[in-house]
């Protein structure tokens, strides 16, 4: 009877184990958020321009540079995926880009409220295990 209950007590114990590591992969790399489809894009650069009070040759100059730096994105991101995670220096210098030809577009006034509309859309931080501050992440200063 006791050796049964052991071995109820080990499965039960190994099904737990297995279990966690499955789930526990899953967030462990969850890898990049889906980049947004041309519509999502058009919906975002509309709310953009309302923000802003772009005219229309800018909001139609600034939705032509974002769906060019969405294609960019999705060939870099398909180059790399082939070789694992996509490298975040990469994917920061073509933000930076992306940000400094959208500036080149706007007026000192649009300029800071493209700042401050940028900040307030920022999508949250991901976080959990192995995320930026959870274990594994990067240290915290």
């Amino acid at each position: 009877m006791n050796q049964i209950r052991v071995k109820f007590i080990l499965f039960f114990i190994c099904f737990l184990a297995l279990s966690n590591l499955g789930i526990s992969q899953n967030m462990d790399h969850p890898g990049p958020p889906p980049p947004p489809s041309p519509q999502q894009m058009e919906k975002m650069v509309n709310e953009l321009a309302k923000a802003l009070s772009l005219s229309t040759e800018q909001k139609e100059a600034i939705l032509s540079i974002q769906l060019d730096h969405l294609k960019a994105m999705k060939e870099k991101m398909d180059k790399q995926a082939k070789q694992g995670l996509p490298d975040q220096a990469t994917m920061e210098a073509a933000r930076k880009e992306l940000d400094q030809k959208i500036m080149a577009l706007l007026s000192a006034e649009q300029k800071a409220k493209y700042t401050k509309f940028m900040e307030s859309h920022k999508p949250p931080k991901r976080g959990g295990p192995g995320g930026p501050g959870g274990p594994g992440g990067p240290p915290k200063h």
